[in-house]
């Protein structure tokens, strides 16, 4: 099974997490801020993030975290 590349924000990170610890090898992206369809809503490091998992299925490394742009 590939692994699971989860994105949540403040007010559904832990929603995200849970789903990721389910499935072995997975990461779940913490986005510091408030949000919805973050891929969608033009967030420049989860758009980067999620392209490179499903182009390649890498996963970002253990404590990435995206933040809003400044």
């Amino acid at each position: 099974m590939p692994s699971f590349l989860g994105v949540g924000s403040w007010t559904d990170f832990g929603l995200s997490e849970d789903v990721v610890r389910r499935v072995p090898g997975s990461f779940a992206l913490r986005y510091e801020g408030d949000g919805h369809a973050l891929y969608t809503s033009g967030v420049p490091c989860v758009i980067a993030h999620v392209n490179r998992y499903l182009l390649s299925l890498r996963l970002p490394v253990p404590g990435t975290v995206c933040r809003p742009a400044a």
